[in-house]
């Protein structure tokens, strides 16, 4: 369902604060980049997902929310009963972010 941009960033502090693992989906001009990581921090209209390694290197991917127009938000819990059993060990919910030039979808997993 389209959501606020402010209700985003309601479930985006719920994820950081919960410590909810994610998995993150960023699209710019037919590249994209996946990792999984956590919510870092969300100060003002900013989010930062960061993943860290044994190798102790750290993927960090920092979204200017003002950036993106349109916000989609769904829980697996919603889905219909044969979406939900082959979805829900994969996923919580989804947070899917739009703008012009890019594309960011935020999956919350089970812990």
């Amino acid at each position: 369902m389209t959501v606020s941009r402010e209700d985003a960033v309601r479930v985006l502090r719920k994820w950081a604060s919960e410590k909810s693992p994610l998995s993150a989906i960023l699209m710019v001009d037919g590249a994209s980049v996946c990792f999984s990581g956590f919510m870092a921090n969300l100060p003002g209209n900013v989010a930062l997902v960061a993943h860290s390694g044994d190798s102790g290197k750290v993927v960090e991917l920092l979204l200017g929310l003002t950036t993106f127009e349109h916000f989609e938000y769904s829980e697996v819990r919603d889905a219909s009963p044969s979406v939900r059993e082959s979805v829900e060990r994969h996923a919580i919910a989804a947070l899917v972010m739009k703008s012009k030039a890019a594309q960011c979808t935020l999956y919350q997993l089970p812990s």
